[in-house]
């Protein structure tokens, strides 16, 4: 008999999942990141990046 032990991951992503469609992590968007650096002439892809890796940060993923 094989018992597996997955109650730590279990509560992981179960909490996960208590706000209703859960936490993702939130990803960089090329055409965000073109339009950027079109617009901007690259400044703005720096405080994108920088947003979404805050965003990502705060909510431990």
């Amino acid at each position: 008999m094989i018992i597996i032990n997955n109650s730590s991951s279990a509560a992981a992503s179960s909490a996960a999942f208590i706000g209703g469609a859960g936490l993702r992590r939130r990803r960089q968007s090329l055409w965000a990141h073109f339009w950027l650096f079109m617009l901007t002439a690259g400044i703005g892809n720096v405080f994108y990046g920088m947003h979404v890796s805050r965003w990502n940060r705060d909510r431990g993923l």
